[in-house]
């Protein structure tokens, strides 16, 4: 009887952090607060940016660019089809060529005030 009630305990709490993903109404359990995610996130950027070498290759960080403003571009106009242009606003598109062997590319959130931002960081 007692694994029967903490089984029954666990899925209530499993349950009760359930939520759903704005853009895209995907459901998701959330184990940490999107304050804590933004937080860390933000975090973790700004330290490896301050340790991150920035490429001198200019035609490499103009194709970081060009590539990054059409994912940009595209995630724009995603929200504009789906009618949630109104988020348009709380992304901060960032894009930067770093001296790193390990080929890579990977997106942030952070905060500006109350709103989220994302950064795109390659």
């Amino acid at each position: 009887m007692k694994k029967i009630t903490s089984l029954f305990v666990a899925m209530l709490l499993l349950l009760s952090s359930c939520g759903s993903v704005p853009l895209t109404g995907r459901k998701q359990v959330l184990l940490v607060s999107d304050q804590e995610v933004l937080s860390s996130s933000l975090t973790q950027y700004s330290d490896y940016m301050k340790s991150a070498k920035k490429s001198s290759s200019k035609d490499g960080a103009a194709m970081v660019t060009r590539v990054g403003k059409k994912i940009a571009a595209a995630t724009e106009q995603y929200l504009r089809n789906n009618g949630l242009e109104s988020e348009i606003k709380n992304f901060a598109w960032e894009f930067n060529l770093v001296n790193d062997p390990q080929v890579n590319a990977f997106c942030t959130h952070h905060l500006s005030g109350s709103r989220t931002n994302q950064s795109f960081l390659s």
